[in-house]
């Protein structure tokens, strides 16, 4: 599109230091950026990356770090992990964001701030694609889990923070994979303990995705959308996936199958998920208490929630026509990406 060739200038990833930030880092460094990344424990393996420690809940310090960096855009995807206790998501997905959009907007550098929420803040449940005119946001008060309530808010927060003065818009991404993730990790894993003929439940429901190619991009497209002030774009939230929902267990045996190792369809045990929802409420307890309340199982009542009742499926129409986004990478090639990354030490684009 005509932004293609706009001068990025300086880039501010905050949460850069996690999975989708390296590749973000590598994608807008090859666009012409100048990347620095902060977070709580900032580290890169690139050398053209400048590092600066944040925290996101000491408002003076994100006021020093955008002063210093003086960044024309911010990406802001940091976010606790998933087994974090609901403070560390309340700090950094409501107060963190409230801190950046405040400091931001005071800042005279800083043009645009793009966000990258999620599909779990969505809570349309419908068999159709889902059009970002027609979401509806988790809010305060929600009965879902602390990751979705508190991404659900800072996505208003973003939104609702669009100014003259600084243009913000946000990405909803689904499960995303690409090397050494969460998805990737819990697959590899599964092959290394052989249970690649284990499956939780029936498989019919529905889960977007998105590979690291394609997410990058996206966020690429909206940078230069949001710094060019592309009508349209400000002020407003886009769908990002690979292009079409897979049962879970159809992607997993994907993985299984780049990885050499494809399942016996013949030999696979389903596990009911009644059974699994009573089984991980008991190892939640028992995790709690072992742990003395310091972090949540992974094996949990959310999660196994989460595989039962699937994701919204998506629209990509808006983002087609007003970002230019368009999936590169389909899914069985991202798979075979993914996996080669995984099994390596190589992470490159």
């Amino acid at each position: 599109m005509e932004s293609s060739n706009i001068e990025l200038g300086s880039i501010l990833i905050i949460g850069g230091a996690g999975f989708l930030g390296s590749y973000l880092a590598q994608r807008f460094h090859q666009a012409g950026a100048t990347i620095t990344i902060a977070s709580k424990r900032p580290t890169s393996r690139l050398d053209y990356v400048k590092c600066h420690t944040l925290d996101l809940t000491d408002e003076q310090n994100v006021r020093s770090v955008l002063a210093e960096v003086r960044p024309r855009l911010i990406l802001h995807v940091a976010t606790p992990h998933h087994t974090a206790l609901p403070k560390a998501f309340q700090d950094c997905n409501i107060k963190g964001t409230s801190n950046i959009l405040r400091c931001a907007a005071e800042n005279k550098d800083v043009q645009a701030l793009l966000y990258t929420s999620t599909i779990r803040a969505i809570s349309n449940k419908t068999s159709h694609l889902v059009t970002e005119a027609e979401t509806v946001l988790y809010d305060d008060s929600s009965n879902i889990d602390w990751y979705s309530k508190t991404k659900a808010i800072a996505d208003k927060m973003v939104l609702d923070a669009n100014s003259a003065n600084l243009r913000t818009a946000s990405l909803r991404v689904p499960n995303l994979y690409g090397g050494k993730d969460n998805v990737m990790n819990s697959s590899m894993d599964m092959l290394k303990k052989g249970n690649t003929e284990v499956q939780l439940g029936d498989n019919t429901p529905l889960f977007e995705f998105c590979n690291i190619e394609n997410t990058v991009e996206a966020h690429l497209l909206a940078a230069q959308a949001l710094l060019s002030n592309r009508k349209g774009v400000a002020g407003e939230a886009f769908n990002i996936t690979d292009g079409g929902p897979t049962p879970w267990w159809d992607f997993q045996r994907k993985v299984f199958a780049a990885a050499g190792q494809p399942a016996d369809m013949t030999k696979v045990k389903t596990m009911s998920f009644s059974l699994l929802i009573g089984a991980a409420w008991i190892y939640e307890w028992i995790h709690w208490v072992m742990v003395l309340g310091r972090e949540r199982a992974t094996f949990s009542v959310v999660n196994m929630k989460y595989l039962r009742d699937g994701n919204p499926r998506l629209s990509l129409e808006k983002a087609k026509e007003r970002l230019g986004y368009v999936p590169k990478v389909d899914m069985d090639e991202g798979i075979k990406r993914a996996v080669e990354r995984a099994t390596s030490d190589d992470l490159t684009l």
